[in-house]
């Protein structure tokens, strides 16, 4: 059984604005970062209780590319890009260059893919938590292989509660109208998460 999203239509308009200001931004930066000219799709974001039962097809029984970043203060927990391993390799190839085979081995491949996560996470998962309020300080993002059978492999070494949930966004990022597929991940604590939808709830509500 899937988990079931924890916002109304309202809450989730707004979430969805503000991870679409977020994608734009990202896109840009990348764009100015690389010299080439990017897109991103628009995106589908969900907020889940739980990831557990959540299928993630295009990673599943795969080895993905994963960039985490932590955070702490107004909200705590961490933020994810993760790639198929293929999808990380053809970015890194039409973006700096370098060949499928040497795209996650040498140093500047890696380098490249962990100022994209940088710049993507801060701009997505920033805008979000300034929008909601308190200083947040985040930590250095890493780079890191991780095998996936179920989702939970993808976060189970930086949040153990099994019954961790939060956001999931699904977007491709377009480089000369080549599609990358990915996702970005919020994972939350039961009790981050309730504070964060208490404060999307508001948000929705707030008079314009």
């Amino acid at each position: 059984m899937n988990p079931e999203s924890l916002l109304d239509a309202v809450s989730e308009d707004a979430m969805r604005e503000l991870v679409n200001i977020g994608m734009g931004h990202a896109g840009a930066a990348i764009s100015e970062v690389t010299g080439r000219e990017i897109f991103i799709d628009s995106p589908v974001v969900e907020v889940l209780s739980s990831f557990q039962g959540r299928q993630l097809p295009e990673l599943q029984h795969r080895v993905a590319v994963r960039v985490s970043m932590s955070f702490a203060g107004g909200l705590n927990g961490h933020a994810l890009l993760v790639l198929s391993r293929e999808g990380a390799s053809r970015l890194v190839e039409i973006l700096v260059g370098s060949t499928p085979q040497q795209a996650l081995l040498d140093e500047s491949a890696q380098s490249a893919l962990l100022e994209i996560g940088n710049i993507l996470l801060n701009r997505v998962v920033g805008l979000l938590l300034n929008e909601i309020g308190g200083a947040v300080e985040y930590q250095l993002p890493r780079l890191q292989l991780r095998g996936i059978e179920a989702m939970i492999d993808l976060f189970s070494d930086l949040q153990k509660d099994a019954d961790a949930g939060g956001m999931l966004i699904q977007a491709a990022l377009r480089v000369d109208r080549e599609g990358i597929f990915g996702y970005v991940l919020l994972i939350l604590s039961p009790s981050e998460l309730r504070v964060l939808v208490g404060h999307i709830t508001r948000l929705a509500k707030r008079p314009r």
